[in-house]
């Protein structure tokens, strides 16, 4: 998978200029969620329309400095499931955070 490309454009009189943004600090995460039987069934269809099959970033919720901040994340892969019990499935992620 690519990274997230944050150049933008823009016109200048001499043509177009491309510049890239670089003040954000990127980290990888990797963690587990489990979930019930009917959290897992929502979370597949949300990667596969909401995220177009995990290549659209996303908000997450990550712990920073002891306190929970919504941060921008991008998976690295498509998340493996695992059943845990009868109706429960774990699903771990690797993601790139901004």
């Amino acid at each position: 998978m690519k990274g997230v490309d944050r150049r933008f454009v823009s016109e200048t009189s001499a043509g177009k200029r491309i510049v890239g943004q670089f003040r954000q600090r990127e980290f990888d995460v990797s963690c587990s969620v489990n979930l019930s039987d009917a959290e897992a069934s929502w979370f597949k269809t949300f990667v596969q329309d909401t995220l177009a099959g995990g290549v659209l970033p996303f908000e997450f919720p990550v712990w920073l400095g002891g306190e929970l901040v919504w941060k921008t994340a991008l998976l690295h892969e498509m998340p493996e499931a695992s059943d845990l019990e009868a109706g429960r499935v774990i699903y771990n992620l690797s993601l790139t955070v901004w």
